[in-house]
């Protein structure tokens, strides 16, 4: 039995409104100095508050919800995919490394 399955029964299509030209761009910006607390370094994306509907529609055409037909939104997920495998220049880079289980070459349980 996969861990990793279920049913996708909606799913929210996101796309970003045309103009301005730059708003796309502005949420690469970092945050910068604030009275919030908030870490600097941020981008303006990683505080961007998903579930403000004022937020979404700042940046997103407003999405419409996508209804897969019955028995058409199952999904599982294989057990090799939990882990992804190494790239090769990290591979190569170090003989501690190990490439992962379920991936050509793989002795690593990360589990």
């Amino acid at each position: 039995m996969h861990l990793l399955q279920g049913t996708i029964t909606q799913m929210v299509p996101m796309t970003f409104k045309a103009s301005p030209a730059n708003l796309r761009d502005s949420l690469e910006k970092r945050i910068g100095p604030n009275n919030l607390g908030i870490d600097t370094s941020l981008l303006r994306r990683d505080t961007l508050d998903i579930y403000n509907r004022a937020s979404i529609e700042k940046y997103f055409v407003t999405p419409y919800i996508f209804n897969p037909v019955a028995n058409n939104g199952n999904f599982a997920m294989p057990q090799s995919y939990y882990f992804f495998p190494l790239n090769t220049i990290f591979l190569n880079s170090s003989p501690l490394l190990e490439q992962t289980i379920g991936w050509d070459g793989g002795t690593f349980d990360p589990l």
